[in-house]
């Protein structure tokens, strides 16, 4: 848990009833707020989830939320160098061949796009940061995503 000091500062005016003088009183407090660590999370976007139902493998499901958890802020973005990779592995319980068939199912699925360990997870679905930012992310030519569905 965090502590914050925070220094409040109040200037009053009252009028002295002797002499008739306007005089200025400061006065101030300490505040010690005892915060808790920023919360982890990720924003998912119902309304474009279609491609996710459509996965067919737990594994492809797991990853892209650990993918999710990983993701910068504000980007998206998720570096998979080996150590990651292996980290990722072992709290999945996956083997690594599967890792690399799930983020090729992910792609094939537009979920996620990008090559050899460093990947974009698709905005318009799932997105870690602040909204406008998101909003300027779908715009540009770069992470502007198309999903298809059809319904049977």
């Amino acid at each position: 848990m965090a502590k914050k000091v925070f220094l409040e500062s109040k200037t009053t005016q009252h009028v002295d009833p002797a002499t008739g003088e306007i005089m200025m009183t400061e006065t101030k407090k300490l505040h010690k707020v005892v915060t808790k660590s920023e919360d982890r999370f990720f924003q998912v976007y119902y309304e474009t989830l279609a491609s996710v139902y459509q996965l067919k493998y737990a594994d492809d499901l797991k990853l892209l939320i650990k993918l999710a958890e990983l993701a910068e802020w504000n980007t998206g973005r998720v570096l998979l160098p080996a150590t990651v990779r292996e980290d990722v592995c072992t709290s999945l319980q996956i083997h690594t061949t599967n890792l690399s068939k799930s983020i090729k199912r992910l792609k094939e699925k537009d979920l996620i796009q990008g090559e050899r360990g460093d990947f974009i997870i698709n905005p318009s679905i799932f997105w870690k940061g602040e909204k406008s930012v998101r909003e300027q992310a779908l715009k540009q030519d770069g992470l502007y995503f198309t999903i298809k569905f059809s319904i049977k």
